[in-house]
This record gives structure tokens, sequence and C-alpha cells, in this order.
């Protein structure tokens, strides 16, 4: 599933098939394979981050993987695997939590970013 979005420093919100369309790259060949492997932009992308903007030079597809659906506040619905990092407030302090470790009262800070 290629549902969460990219905010992209032009103020586009891009899937990863969007992206990789305009990067010229064929996803459906890279699906059909199935095997998690690093790829290099053809051009670099700026995104948006927490902290401004930072550019990404790369992509991991992770295969073929079970996914975890978090509803939050505002009803919106986001699919992440069990392994994907989120910033969280626990215990008053943001730490960084993969999706399988999230403890019934962590708070998902989103600051500016798109998940």
């Amino acid at each position: 599933k290629w549902s969460n979005n990219i905010s992209l420093a032009d103020g586009r919100e891009l899937n990863f098939h969007e992206i990789l369309s305009e990067q010229g790259v064929d996803w459906e060949s890279i699906e059909e394979t199935g095997i998690p492997q690093r790829y290099q932009f053809k051009r670099p992308l700026l995104v948006n981050t927490r902290n401004g903007t930072d550019l990404a030079t790369e992509y991991y597809y992770n295969g073929y993987v079970e996914t975890v659906d978090i509803e939050f506040e505002d009803g919106e619905i986001y699919s992440f695997t069990a392994n994907h990092r989120l910033l969280v407030l626990r215990d008053g302090e943001e730490v960084w939590v993969e999706v399988s470790s999230l403890k019934e009262g962590d708070d998902i800070v989103r600051k500016n970013v798109t998940n």
C-alpha cells in the first residue's frame, strides 16, 4: 500500500507512485519483484520536515509487509509498517518510537509534516 503522502517543499503532497513516476522509475516492476532495496532519485527532492526542508536523494522499497492502520484524532487513517518510526511525546519528552512499540498515552507529534 502506498497510501501515505510526502510533503514536498513546492507545496505538493505526493505518494510514492507519483514521485517515482515523476522520476521516470517503473514502480510496477519494483512491486512485481518485491525485493527490498534502496534506489537513488535521478533528481533529488526537497521535502518538508518538522525542522524545515531537507534534500531526499534516495528511497527505500520495503517489499510486501503487513501494515498497521492508525486513526488520528481528526479521523484520518494512516498505514505504517511495524518498524516505521514516529515521533511521539512520551512522559513529557519527544522520542522516536517504532509503531510496534507505541504505548497507551503516547501522543504522536505532527508538526508541519505529512506522515
